[in-house]
Order: C-alpha cells, then structure tokens, then sequence
C-alpha cells in the first residue's frame, strides 16, 4: 500500500513544481511586456530608433506568448497566427523604408486570424440586442473616420486608398466578431484596436490635427492585451 502511495505522491510534488514554473514563467513575460511596451513609449516620444526597434516587437511577442499559453489547446495554433502577424506588422510599419502597404497586408490577415479565433470561441451573442446596439453605432462612427481617410488615401494613390478601405471593413468585421463572442475583454480590446488604427490613419493621410504616435502605440498595446486576456477566458 505505502508502495502504491508514494508514486502518486511524486507525481503530485512533480505537478506542482510544473505548475510552479510556469506561473514564475508567465509573471515574468508578464514583466517583460509591461517593460517592453514602456520602453516602447519613450522611444517613441523621444525618438530613440535603436530601442524602439528592440521594445515594440518585444512588447508584442510577450504578449502573444501570454494569449497563447493562456489559451485554450483548440484556439492555440489561430492565436499564434494571428499575434505572429502582428509582429510582422509591427516590424514593416517601424522600418525606416517606407514598408506601409505591407504592414497593412500583414496586420490585414491579422485581424482575419482573430476573426477565426472568435469564431472558434463561438458567436453565441450575434442578434443580441445589445451587441446589434454595440455594432450599429461602431458602424457609423468607422464610416465617418473611413470618410475622413479614405479619399486623402484614394488621391494620393488609388491602390493604398482601395487598400485602406478595405482594411476598414476587415478590422470592423474583427469588432463585429469579438462582440459577438459575448466577451467583453474581446469587444474593448478590438475597439481600442481600431481606434489605434484610426489615429494612424489620420496621422498618415488626413489633413486634420495629427494624433501623436505615442498615443496610438499605448490603444495599439492595450489593445493586445485585452484581446489575450480575452482569449484567456
């Protein structure tokens, strides 16, 4: 009997040491991110290229290896698509050629991978009177920003201004998506997601007061984070 005991035991003591190491392991990816994404800031704000290039990519590889542990064994291989698409937007748009339409590409099949990955959550909210409320009024606001970009795009080249709207209707189905999960931290993160993406938008092509790009990297960064503790739940 003591025989039999002792291996469970063992077996018990190994699993928690398991479980150990990998809540250590995920606080300090944790930390890294938060690091990271601080870093991030300031370079941005005072124009430090050699860190930004290290923190921004960091930031988002931390926090996709978080969204990814914490998923769910079915949605793994979606979320890490969807975040390592991210990261290839994020090193395009940070290169000092001028990579826009790519990084769009990229971030493009980003949103087309969360999609995927609320999908397979389940759209258990779609028809709801709140999340057609949700959606209704996210459609006129994404219309009178895609008002305000897409022509000053469409004029400086028709290709990047077909691009951006496609773009805008790609990142508004992502919304519809994660409302229609029925999660909030999904529905936030891919509003602030979009508002990011907006204020680049306005920076890039609209003759408006330009948003600052620390601001769009703080959305851009909260936005991630959301979406992965989102995914988490």
């Amino acid at each position: 009997m003591a025989h039999a005991i002792k291996p469970r035991r063992r077996t018990a003591g190994l699993e928690a040491l398991v479980l150990q190491a990998i809540t250590t392991l995920g606080i300090f990816v944790g930390i890294l991110a938060a690091i990271a994404a601080v870093a991030d800031w300031i370079a941005v704000a005072r124009r430090i290229t050699p860190l930004e290039y290290a923190a921004k990519p960091t930031a988002t590889l931390a926090i996709g290896f978080l969204a990814v542990a914490a998923a769910p064994g079915n949605l793994r291989g979606t979320v890490i698509v969807a975040f390592s698409l991210c990261l290839v937007g994020d090193i395009l748009l940070m290169l000092a050629k001028d990579r826009f339409v790519s990084g769009l590409a990229a971030f493009l099949l980003g949103h087309a991978a969360f999609v995927a990955v609320f999908v397979q959550i389940g759209l258990v909210e779609i028809g709801s009177t709140q999340s057609t409320l949700s959606i209704a009024t996210v459609a006129v606001l994404v219309a009178t920003v895609a008002s305000r970009i897409v022509p000053h795009a469409y004029r400086l080249d028709s290709k990047i201004g077909w691009a951006v709207a496609v773009y805008a209707l790609t990142i508004f189905g992502m919304f519809v998506a994660a409302v229609g999960t029925g999660q909030p931290a999904l529905g936030i993160g891919a509003f602030v997601f979009m508002v990011s993406d907006a204020l680049i938008g306005f920076r890039r092509f609209s003759r408006l007061a330009k948003p600052g790009n620390v601001a769009i990297m703080v959305l851009y960064h909260s936005a991630l984070t959301l979406l992965a503790f989102g995914i988490a739940q």
